[in-house]
């Protein structure tokens, strides 16, 4: 049992309040995960937050010169844009926002802010949370948006073949987690016409791998299906006429 004369409340009191004890901190930094994996996509967000940081908040850019800013020798960021706004006795606030590969792939956008006051010292910047704020809805407006987008809101790219299968390129892609999307045919009311049905295989995840429907007939020397009029054919030639050579209503001239 520990003597009565080292028991001093007073002692103790005081190793309860020093954690709050001390300079208050002289910045801010917050860090976002961006929704977008290319640089295009994502400097264009920096771009709309900037715009609004400039307008709604009354910032100005800056072009990075001088020692307040703390992003501007970092190495390995992919951009970084630098706003201040002046305040009256020689005060200033500043913003810093940022954009950094993630390591697993990705990106993530930072910001940095502090409020310079008189006698130089600082203390946080009271709108970096707004521009958090922000910067959060806009990412949650993009995600939702994901969730169920729209035609608009998706493009094509069209990828000829050479020397291998479409099949076996899909096989592949399907292996390895792609979305793919292929076609069931049905005899339709002629001979001519067919109903294709959509099949999906896996959830729909972009990029989406649709595949296109085979040509009926991609050769002239194959025949013409069962009951059509071939016309014109050389009697006398192993190669059939291509003047009168019958596509399968596969070409449109």
């Amino acid at each position: 049992m520990m003597p009565k004369p080292f028991l001093r409340p007073g002692l103790l009191l005081l190793l309860l309040l020093w954690p709050t004890i001390g300079l208050e901190a002289q910045y801010q930094a917050i860090s976002i995960r961006s929704p977008y994996k290319t640089p295009a996509k994502n400097i264009q967000m920096i771009n709309t937050i900037v715009l609004k940081t400039l307008l709604f908040l009354n910032y100005t850019e800056h072009d990075g010169t001088g020692d307040i800013w703390k992003t501007r020798d970092i190495a390995g960021l992919e951009s970084n844009r630098f706003l201040i706004q002046q305040l009256g006795g020689g005060a200033y606030r500043t913003l810093e926002i940022a954009l950094a590969p993630f390591p697993e792939g990705g990106y993530d956008f930072y910001l940095y802010g502090r409020a310079g006051i008189a006698g130089g010292a600082f203390q946080p910047n009271p709108d970096l949370a707004t521009v958090q704020s922000t910067l959060q809805q806009i990412i949650s407006e993009i995600q939702i948006k994901r969730q169920s987008p729209t035609p608009q809101d998706l493009g094509h790219q069209v990828v000829h073949l050479s020397y291998v299968q479409t099949d076996r390129v899909l096989a592949l892609l399907k292996a390895v987690g792609y979305t793919t999307i292929e076609f069931t045919q049905s005899v339709g009311e002629t001979l001519y016409d067919k109903i294709f049905t959509p099949y999906q295989n896996g959830e729909w995840r972009p990029p989406v791998i649709i595949k296109f429907i085979d040509s009926a007939k991609t050769s002239l020397m194959e025949p013409s299906p069962t009951g059509a009029y071939q016309q014109g054919i050389s009697t006398y030639s192993a190669v059939p006429d291509i003047g009168g050579t019958f596509l399968h209503h596969a070409t449109s001239g």
